[in-house]
């Protein structure tokens, strides 16, 4: 599914740019991206049977909880961005009923500059997560 981009024809070739692609998530769901500062806490909810993408860049420690959303039996999925400022690396911790990809959480970057993608999805409506890289 193209969303209204036709591939190939856009500029550079057949890569999106950040606007193109931004563009196209908002257009699919307006609430697809959403960008957070991160004051400590955050709570990262899927909506109903779709695909989110949650950015964070996290200005001190912060706890990411995966909380409740979605509908029982139908696929819901988020994915986090984790970017670290230029300047400094903050420590993100993950809490929720989470089930990894390996049996093992993904090593999350507390380095500065650095950006860490983690996906989940849930089939319960948030009880319980499946997550990897």
């Amino acid at each position: 599914m193209s969303h209204g981009i036709d591939v190939g024809r856009f500029e550079g070739g057949p890569y999106l740019t950040k606007v193109q692609a931004k563009e196209m998530f908002e257009s699919v769901s307006p609430a697809s991206i959403t960008p957070e500062i991160s004051d400590g806490a955050i709570t990262v909810s899927p909506g109903l049977g779709t695909d989110n993408t949650v950015q964070i860049v996290p200005s001190e420690a912060t706890t990411v909880t995966l909380g409740a959303g979605g509908v029982m039996g139908v696929p819901s999925r988020v994915s986090l961005v984790i970017i670290q400022p230029s300047s400094a690396g903050f420590p993100v911790t993950l809490a929720g009923t989470i089930k990894w990809s390996g049996g093992a959480a993904p090593i999350i970057s507390s380095s500065a500059g650095t950006t860490t993608i983690i996906n989940f999805m849930t089939l319960d409506g948030g009880q319980t997560y499946f997550g990897g890289v």
